[in-house]
C-alpha cells in the first residue's frame, strides 16, 4: 500500500512538473493582452467626443457641469479573430461587429484586452461613468465608447460681463503613457453633436472645437514628462437680457430719477441731498448682487465700470447741489438758476455718452 502511494505521488509530481510551464505560459500570454499594443512608433488613438447637455455653468466657481461621451479607436493585432459569417468582410457598412462588450461588468470581467485610462486634468471631483461599450472588429480594430457626467474647472474671462463670450477648455490626458508611447489623433468622424443642443437658460452654445497638443508634466524630481493632450474648446455666449432687465435697467431708471434735484431749485439743499444718497445706497445694493454672481477677479469688468459711472454721476450731483446752494447764499441767484438749467440736460447727456464709451471699449 505504501509502495503504491509513493508511486502515485511520483506520478502526480511528474504531471505537475510537465503541465506547470504550459499553465504559466498561458497565464503570461493572457497578461500580455492587458499591456499597450506594440507598434513601430507611438500607438495612435483616434478620438472624438460629444457634449450632450450642459447642466450648469457657475461663473463664481468657474466650473461647468455637463453630460458627454468619448469615442476612441485604435488597432490591436492581438485581438484579431475570424468571424463566423464568411461574407463578413464583404459588408460595406459594418457598424456593429460580432464582439461587443457593454456595461461596466462586461468590460471589467469579460473583455480580455488593453484599453486606455483617461482623466480630465481640470476635473473637479470624480467623473461619473454611466455607459461603456467596447467593440472589436475582425482585423483587431477596437472602439471604446464612454458616456459620463463631469464637472470641470475652467478660468473665465469676464471683462465684457454681461456681454461676454467664454471659451471653456477641457484637457484630457492618457495615464500613465508618455507621448513616445501613445498619441491622440482627432477624428471628426467619431465626434457627434446632438441636434437639440441643450444648454443652460443663460447661455448659448456657439461652437465646439478639438485639438491635440503636447503637454509637459513636471515630476517630483524636476524632470519634465511630455504627454499627448486632447483639448476640447467649447465656445458659449451669455444671454444678457436677464441682467439687463433685472439689474442694469432698474439702476439706470433709479439714477435718472435722482436728476429731479435739478428741478427742485427752490427746495432746501438737505432734501436734494437725501434723494441723491438714497440713489447711492440703491446702487450699492445692486452692486452687491452683481458681486455675488462673479468670482473674486483681479480686474474690472464692463459692469464694474458701469457701476462706477453711476457712483460718479451721483457724487457729481451731490457736489453740484452743494455748489448751487452756496451760490444762492452768496447772492448769485441768477447764476445758480442758469447752472440749474444747464445741469438738467448736461447730466443725462454726460451719463449716456460715458455709458456708450464704456460699452464700445469692452465690446
Amino acid at each position: 500500500m505504501g509502495k503504491q502511494f509513493k508511486e502515485m505521488r511520483c506520478l502526480l509530481s511528474l504531471i505537475i512538473s510537465l503541465t506547470a510551464p504550459l499553465f504559466l505560459w498561458g497565464q503570461s500570454s493572457s497578461d500580455e493582452l492587458y499591456t499597450i499594443p506594440r507598434s513601430e512608433g507611438p500607438l495612435e488613438i483616434r478620438i472624438g467626443y460629444s457634449i450632450l447637455n450642459i447642466s450648469n455653468i457657475n461663473e463664481k466657481e468657474e466650473t461647468i457641469q455637463f453630460d458627454g461621451a468619448l469615442f476612441l479607436r485604435w488597432k490591436d493585432e492581438r485581438l484579431k479573430y475570424t468571424p463566423a459569417d464568411s461574407t463578413y468582410y464583404g459588408k460595406k457598412d459594418l457598424r456593429v461587429p460580432e464582439k461587443v462588450y457593454q456595461g461596466i461588468y462586461s468590460i471589467n470581467r469579460l473583455y480580455k484586452g488593453w484599453r486606455p485610462q483617461l482623466y480630465f486634468l481640470n476635473g473637479v471631483g470624480n467623473k461619473g461613468v454611466n455607459t461603456q461599450t467596447i467593440a472589436i472588429w475582425p482585423d483587431g480594430t477596437v472602439q471604446y465608447t464612454e458616456g459620463f457626467i463631469a464637472e470641470m474647472g475652467t478660468p473665465m474671462d469676464l471683462r465684457s460681463y454681461p456681454f461676454d463670450t467664454q471659451d471653456l477648455l477641457l484637457y484630457l490626458h492618457p495615464t500613465p503613457y508618455t507621448k513616445d508611447e501613445l498619441v491622440f489623433v482627432p477624428d471628426k468622424s467619431l465626434s457627434k453633436t446632438w441636434v437639440q443642443n441643450l444648454g443652460t437658460a443663460e447661455w448659448d452654445r456657439k461652437a465646439e472645437e478639438m485639438a491635440v497638443r503636447t503637454a509637459e508634466i513636471q515630476a517630483h524630481d524636476g524632470s519634465v514628462i511630455p504627454v499627448s493632450e486632447f483639448v476640447i474648446a467649447l465656445k458659449i455666449k451669455r444671454k444678457p437680457l436677464h441682467i439687463l432687465f433685472s439689474i442694469i435697467l432698474p439702476m439706470v431708471l433709479l439714477v435718472s430719477l435722482t436728476w429731479i434735484v435739478f428741478w427742485l431749485d427752490k427746495n432746501p439743499v438737505i432734501d436734494r441731498i437725501n434723494i441723491l444718497f438714497i440713489g447711492i445706497l440703491s446702487v450699492v445694493a445692486f452692486y452687491m448682487v452683481i458681486q455675488d454672481n462673479i468670482p473674486r477677479i483681479d480686474y474690472l469688468t464692463l459692469m464694474d465700470f458701469f457701476v462706477l459711472e453711476n457712483f460718479g454721476i451721483l457724487a457729481a450731483s451731490v457736489l453740484v447741489s452743494l455748489a448751487l446752494d452756496r451760490m444762492k447764499h452768496s447772492g448769485k441767484t441768477a447764476r445758480a438758476q442758469k447752472l440749474h438749467r444747464i445741469c438738467r440736460w448736461a447730466f443725462p447727456a454726460g451719463y449716456v455718452f460715458t455709458a456708450l464709451i464704456i460699452f464700445l471699449i469692452f465690446s
